[in-house]
This record gives structure tokens, sequence and C-alpha cells, in this order.
């Protein structure tokens, strides 16, 4: 399960699971945020690393 941090600069971290990482191909991934909902974030992969 991701997990939410808020660091000492005051931005928030998200910690996403190795598993869920891996299977998604997110290392070296650019991605774009938005909201849904107000208890629901979209994550989309807007490039990958490999991606030319």
């Amino acid at each position: 399960m991701p997990k939410v941090q808020l660091k000492s600069n005051g931005q928030y971290v998200v910690t996403v699971d190795k598993g869920l990482a891996d299977a998604m191909d997110l290392a070296g991934a650019d991605v774009e945020w938005s909201v849904a909902s107000r208890n629901k974030l979209e994550l989309q992969i807007t490039s990958r690393g490999d991606d030319e």
C-alpha cells in the first residue's frame, strides 16, 4: 500500500510498493497527478525512461 509522509520542508512524499512500481515499470517514468474526487487521486504515466 502506498504511504504518504510529510517531510520537514513541508512537502509530501508518496512511497509506492516495489511490486506495484515494478509491475507498472515506474522506474524513471514521468507522471502526472490529477484529482479525480475528494478521496481519489489519479496517476498517469506520461512517458517512460525508455521511451523515445
